[in-house]
């Protein structure tokens, strides 16, 4: 059913369309995705618009507010750099709702589903702090698409032009980090999915047993780190016979709680063609990860003899709610 992720449980493979395909000699797939962009590309500031895959985060694999385990979607991406020290982010586009359109599907005589277009807008500022810190602070916003300018603004905050336009749109907040230290690296990200501050730790107000509390969260941590190590011998002659062996360890942690990647109004659900946009297991879901590459290579001209990757995951994937 081609309405449905091909691949709900691998994040390896997201596909925008595809279907079976019959015929005497043989059954298959067939899959169909377009990509392309055009860019204008400055030292400080670059515009892309295309269709494309994009993330936003520190994480190797799924990040929590955008990332590229959703298919590509069109978009309007613009980065500024200023000294060094501050980038800007701004990233609007279309997503795949897969609701159909009743208020128009009467216009067609068409039996292909008419879908409802779902829209997302995202601004974030990526503080360094030192050479080995990075400071980053985001808002998304996830919903039906209109004519509104309200998020076309990227210098405003999502936040508050939500409350003063009475808006039901999705809005998710948060933030993240990287810290290197030497070979080391740590990062990791909280996001915040519809934040009410004065009800952040409410509890159950009511007394029906339903926790009425707004601290909806996911959260992220990760580490790798780098190793190299030479060996060798000298042979008779005194020539020196050496190999070079690098590895990388990766480990990452990633936890979103029931409420998170889900929404009160279907159209302004986080989902792309059927897959979240942010941590690709979704809400409800713990995602851990170790992998460990070496690479053996030749000492003299530091050429690639041999790549070991060896990896596990465990995920538990459950239902958003």
């Amino acid at each position: 059913n081609n309405t449905d992720p091909f691949s709900l449980y691998n994040p390896e493979y997201s596909y925008g369309f595809y279907k079976s395909v019959e015929s005497s000699s043989e059954n298959g797939i067939d899959f169909d995705e377009s990509i392309g962009s055009i860019s204008l590309l400055t030292n400080n500031f670059d515009l892309t618009f295309g269709k494309f895959r994009s993330s936003l985060g520190p994480s190797f694999y799924s990040n929590l507010s955008l990332s590229n385990t959703i298919p590509a979607f069109n978009q309007l991406r613009m980065h500024f750099k200023f000294l060094d020290k501050i980038l800007f982010t701004f990233i609007t586009g279309d997503l795949f709702s897969g609701i159909e359109d009743s208020s128009i599907v009467d216009i067609y005589d068409d039996n292909r589903d008419l879908i409802l277009n779902r829209k997302i807008f995202n601004h974030r500022l990526d503080f360094k702090l030192s050479k080995n810190f990075r400071l980053g602070f985001y808002e998304q916003i996830i919903g039906f698409s209109n004519s509104s300018f309200s998020y076309m603004n990227p210098f405003q905050l999502y936040w508050s032009e939500q409350h003063q336009k009475g808006d039901v749109d999705n809005l998710q907040m948060g933030f993240d980090f990287d810290f290197i230290k030497g070979k080391n690296r740590l990062y990791g990200g909280l996001l915040i999915d519809e934040w009410a501050p004065y009800d952040t730790f409410s509890g159950d107000e009511n007394g029906d047993g339903i926790d009425d509390s707004r601290n909806w969260f996911a959260t992220q941590i990760g580490f790798s780190r780098l190793f190299n190590l030479n060996a060798g011998y000298k042979n008779s002659d005194g020539k020196k016979w050496q190999r070079n062996f690098k590895g990388l360890l990766k480990l990452e942690y990633s936890s979103a709680e029931p409420q998170v990647y889900i929404h009160k109004f279907e159209i302004n659900n986080p989902y792309h063609h059927g897959y979240p946009i942010g941590l690709w297991s979704g809400g409800n879901s713990i995602d851990k990860r170790v992998s460990f590459v070496l690479f053996i290579n030749n000492y003299e001209d530091n050429s690639n003899r041999l790549i070991i990757d060896i990896g596990y995951q465990n995920t538990r994937i459950g239902v958003p709610n």
